[in-house]
């Protein structure tokens, strides 16, 4: 289809909250609407519409299967918890509507495409074969019996769908900390 994206964000947002590391956060007095993503024919008429946390961007990026992918990160500011931080979802314009990416894993596992920045976790995109991208996201655990220390997942298009692969680890190895890239967010260990 011929026609725009357009990422729609409250007027009343400061330019400053899409900009700096703070982030969004809701006063009661000034709460803002949600902004949104809309896929609109060439004549303005919306087709599609999906709606995000008031302060957003969106950019585009090739990862292989054939279209432009969009990255939607939600600026969410976080007063505390060391897993909050923004929010990035992943999205298409499939078939003249807007689709937020599912991958599933070999054992059949089903999940979005969703990615979260904080210091508990962080995201890059890793260059693979050629000018591929993959999607990799790490996350620190708590500590305990049955929860792991470590978790990578990596999401990649392959075999015309969208999968991903996890690398689980009872050990925290701090060598993960020196894989190269630019990384959205910290990983800053926050063992017990």
């Amino acid at each position: 289809m011929r026609g725009d994206l357009s990422v729609m964000v409250d007027a009343r947002l400061p330019d400053v909250q899409l900009r700096d590391d703070r982030g969004y956060f809701p006063e009661e007095e000034a709460l803002r609407s949600a902004s949104s993503v809309q896929l609109r024919r060439s004549d303005g008429t919306v087709v599609d519409e999906l709606t995000l946390y008031p302060a957003v961007d969106v950019i585009g990026r090739n990862l292989g299967d054939g279209t432009d992918t969009f990255l939607a990160t939600e600026r969410i500011a976080c007063l505390a918890g060391h897993w909050c931080g923004w929010r990035t979802v992943l999205f298409q314009v499939q078939n003249g509507r807007l689709a937020r990416l599912r991958a599933a894993s070999e054992a059949g596992e089903e999940r979005e495409l969703a990615v979260t920045a904080s210091l508990g976790s962080r995201w890059s995109l890793s260059r693979q074969k050629g000018s591929l991208e993959d999607l990799v996201y790490q996350v620190e655990g708590p500590s305990g019996l049955d929860q792991p220390v470590f978790v990578e997942t990596r999401f990649f298009f392959s075999n015309g769908r969208w999968r991903f692969s996890e690398l689980r680890s009872n050990e925290y190895d701090k060598t993960v900390l020196q894989k190269p890239g630019k990384w959205n967010g910290t990983l800053e260990f926050h063992g017990g």
